[in-house]
């Protein structure tokens, strides 16, 4: 238990924390693939859940360069959230 008054690590702290600032969802018919291609490459960290590939990474602007023009991969840039943090220490998802 916390000490009192002590509210504890605050969500952006656990983040920083424990994971990379930004993640790419890559997904499509080449997230697969670009990912064995280019994911050690550009990313911090590159996992895979289903057929999602997630980019964690510090350098988000790197990784949507990579992704240009690639037509066939679609892609969402967010922030990196405490469900990500629960991923990576866990290795389960939220809904698992």
């Amino acid at each position: 238990m916390p000490p009192a008054g002590s509210d504890g690590p605050r969500p952006q702290q656990l983040i920083g924390r424990y994971i990379e600032p930004q993640v790419v969802e890559i997904y499509g018919e080449g997230a697969l693939p670009w990912a064995r291609d280019h994911g050690q490459v550009v990313c911090d960290r590159c996992e895979q859940t289903g057929e999602t590939v997630f980019c964690y990474t510090r350098d988000g602007d790197r990784v949507l360069a990579m992704l240009n023009g690639r037509d066939e991969l679609h892609y969402l840039h967010r922030r990196a959230n405490l469900e990500d943090v629960f991923l990576k220490l866990t290795g389960r998802d939220l809904r698992d």
